[in-house]
């Protein structure tokens, strides 16, 4: 049985003819939790956004459970992209409340009203933000906007998660309280993550395995011993 649920084979990403990204072979396997470890302009953000599908490679193959990605086929694509859910350094919260930003994706996929309701209340509940549900999401401070933005992802029950430095502009005793929580909520859940940092720490604590991005390319990947 084929545990990879996404894989990269021989990929180039190049911008301007200038190549950014030059991955041979990297995969993740479901369940798993693989950190993507390098400075900024190492290329953890370019391949992040090509695990995601956000971006198409110049050459190579993209394989999503199983099936290789066919970037020109733009509603098959959107059909894998919604198996998919994503974090980013900044939140990006709508100027509506908490609640509504955190149902946002499952309006727009036509969820069923009430049962989205009762999912939403469980994430806002298990993230420690229902009491924040009705305040305008603009008005959070970063680390309940963070929490507010995980819960929009994990209400839709993704096969993986994506996350780009989620916690870095966090201030040190609220990013410690956040990557614990973030730990709990992945191994209660089981979702297949990718987490992007540039802090070793970071990488090596929440990581099963890690990648070491160097110059677009990866240098060393395993587990974090």
């Amino acid at each position: 049985m084929n545990d990879k649920v996404l894989e990269l084979q021989d990929v180039v990403v190049e911008y301007d003819g200038r190549t950014v990204l030059d991955v041979r072979h990297l995969w993740v396997r479901r369940g798993e939790v693989l950190t993507l470890l390098g400075e900024n302009g190492s290329g953890k953000t370019t391949l992040l956004r090509l695990l995601g599908l956000l971006i198409r490679p110049s050459r190579g193959r993209v394989v999503f459970a199983g099936e290789e990605v066919d970037f020109g086929n733009t509603r098959r694509l959107l059909e894998l992209r919604r198996r998919m859910a994503a974090v980013m350094q900044e939140p990006l919260l709508c100027r509506m409340s908490v609640r509504r930003n955190v149902a946002l994706g499952l309006r727009f996929r036509g969820e069923d009203k009430h049962a989205a309701n009762d999912r939403v209340e469980t994430w806002l509940e298990r993230l420690a933000i229902s009491h924040l549900g009705d305040r305008p999401a603009l008005k959070l401070s970063g680390g309940e906007a963070q929490r507010a933005s995980l819960a929009r992802a994990m209400v839709l029950n993704p096969e993986v998660l994506l996350l780009d430095e989620p916690f870095a502009a966090l201030d040190a005793p609220t990013r410690q309280s956040q990557l614990q929580d973030f730990q709990a909520v992945i191994a209660d859940s089981g979702v297949t993550a990718v987490y992007a940092t540039h802090d070793r720490g970071e990488a090596l604590c929440l990581g099963d395995r890690v990648a070491v991005l160097m110059q677009g390319r990866v240098a060393q990947v395993g587990s974090a011993e």
